[in-house]
C-alpha cells in the first residue's frame, strides 16, 4: 500500500498529482518546501526552489503529456 501525503499548498498538490499519475519518475519534497524531481529515468534531477518554479515545471510536464496524447490520437 502506498502512503499519500495531504498537500499543504497548490504547488504541493501539483507535484503530488504528477507523481500519482506517473508523469515524473520521482518527486521528493524537502523540509524547506522545495522539491527535487526526476522527470525521466536518465534525465537530470532538478531542484525546484519556489512556488513559481514548481508551477512552471508542472505546467511544462502537463503540456508535454497533452501533446503526446494528441499525437497518439491522430
Amino acid at each position: 500500500m502506498t502512503r499519500t501525503l495531504r498537500p499543504q499548498s497548490t504547488p504541493d498538490a501539483l507535484m503530488c498529482l504528477l507523481r500519482e499519475q506517473q508523469l515524473v519518475r520521482s518527486a521528493d519534497r524537502a523540509s524547506d518546501g522545495s522539491w527535487l524531481v526526476l522527470r525521466s529515468t536518465y534525465g537530470p534531477k532538478r531542484a525546484l526552489d519556489g512556488p513559481l518554479d514548481i508551477v512552471d515545471f508542472a505546467l511544462d510536464v502537463l503540456l508535454d503529456h497533452k501533446l503526446e496524447l494528441e499525437d497518439q490520437a491522430a
